[in-house]
């Protein structure tokens, strides 16, 4: 799979849409790839992908497949079983030894 070097992960389309714009203007657009899930290899968008293809992209980390890797994903209310705590956790859990 083909990638570049900086990925940016994100949840959705949408997302990716916004923070390629964000990228743009911040001047990033060219040296990092926005992406959600599918877009690197994971089976589907959404948090739950995120986090389902986020130990695979940590492994191209150490083979140096990929250089930089950034996650931005919500953490939800805690009334739909999310939350700040949970979200952290879930993005934490891989780099726990």
């Amino acid at each position: 799979m083909a990638m570049t070097d900086h990925i940016l992960l994100v949840e959705s389309e949408s997302d990716r849409s916004f923070f390629k714009e964000v990228c743009k203007t911040l001047g990033l657009h060219s040296n990092v790839k926005v992406a959600p899930p599918k877009d690197v290899g994971g089976s589907y968008n959404t948090k739950e992908g995120v986090f389902n293809h986020l130990p695979v992209l940590l492994n191209q980390l150490g083979d140096a497949s990929i250089t930089r890797l950034a996650v931005v994903v919500d953490d939800d209310s805690e009334d739909n079983g999310g939350g700040y705590n949970l979200a952290i956790d879930r993005v934490a859990y891989p780099f726990q030894i």
